[in-house]
Formats: structure tokens, sequence, C-alpha cells
């Protein structure tokens, strides 16, 4: 864990200093929220089946058919340092060939890694989605996690939101 604030502090001192930092913090705000990759999905340079949520059922829905189809990249809106960033796979390893062919199960059972320490966990999908929308709660299980989950918070005006991409080791 860590503070954003003052590791981009730092990265600003750093700069003042002539060591480049890319990106620095204040590229990082003008180049706008984690979402800017679902505005380039349709182009020949982004992915179809790249989604942003704002609400517990938008990712409820999305996300149970994008884990249906290929590993996932889940990352929430706030911070740069890897906390809420989730490469998660299924563990059964089964996966349909086609985007939207169907959606998991609340039951499945998901293989994360968290991008800030690289720790591993599992988790059901039920159980992931807890996390993410509301936190730590008697349905999202016991986490290793140093985050709190709770990635909607606040709504979109608040920064409130993830991000959900293919993974592309």
């Amino acid at each position: 864990g860590g503070d954003q604030g003052k590791f981009d502090d730092s990265m600003r001192e750093l700069r003042k200093l002539g060591v480049q930092v890319w990106p620095s913090p204040d590229v990082m705000e003008k180049m706008g929220a984690k979402d800017a990759l679902t505005k380039v999905a349709t182009m020949n340079i982004g992915l179809p089946d790249t989604l942003s949520y704002y609400t517990a059922e938008a990712f409820d829905a999305g996300f149970k058919k994008t884990m249906a189809f290929q590993p996932r990249v889940i990352k929430q809106n706030r911070g740069s340092a890897g906390e809420g960033i989730w490469i998660i796979k299924l563990k059964s390893g089964s996966y349909c060939s086609a985007y939207g062919e169907k959606s998991v199960e609340d039951t499945d059972v998901l293989k994360l890694m968290e991008a800030n320490d690289n720790h591993e966990e599992e988790h059901t999908v039920a159980e992931f989605i807890e996390f993410c929308v509301n936190g730590r709660t008697g349905k999202s299980g016991d986490w290793t996690s140093k985050g709190e989950g709770k990635y909607l918070e606040g709504g979109k005006e608040a920064g409130g939101q993830l991000v959900d991409q293919r993974f592309c080791p």
C-alpha cells in the first residue's frame, strides 16, 4: 500500500530536479480516467470486449459475460500504484469461443492476482463482485488484499468506476 498523493508529489519533485518521470502525475490527470480505454474499443487499436462499469448492475452483467470469454484485467479508476487492478482467470480454464456466447455463474471460481504486490487469491465470481461493489462484507469472503474494494463508491462523478479489458500477456 501507499498514498497516491504522496507518490504524485514525490514524482513532481523529481521532475523539478530534472529527472524524467513518465507519465508524470500531471500528464496522467490530463489523459483522463481509465475509461478512455473503452472509447477506443471499436477502433482497430481497441478490443471490442473492453467495457466500463459505473453501477453494480452493469458490472454484474458485463463482467460475467467477459469473464466467460477470456482472462481479464479489472482496473479501478483511482490511483496508479496497482491496488485494485486484478488479473483474473477462471480456475477451470474453460472459456467460451465467442464473446457473449455465455456468462459465468456466481459459483464459478476465479484465480486473482493483484498488480500492486502480485499476491494471489481464489474467490467465487459472487465474492469478487461483492468485494468490488461493497468491499469487505460477509458475502465477499476473506481477502488478503490490502485494499478495501468498493471501487464504484461515489458513482461516476466521484471517480467510482471499473474498466474491464482482456488480459493480453
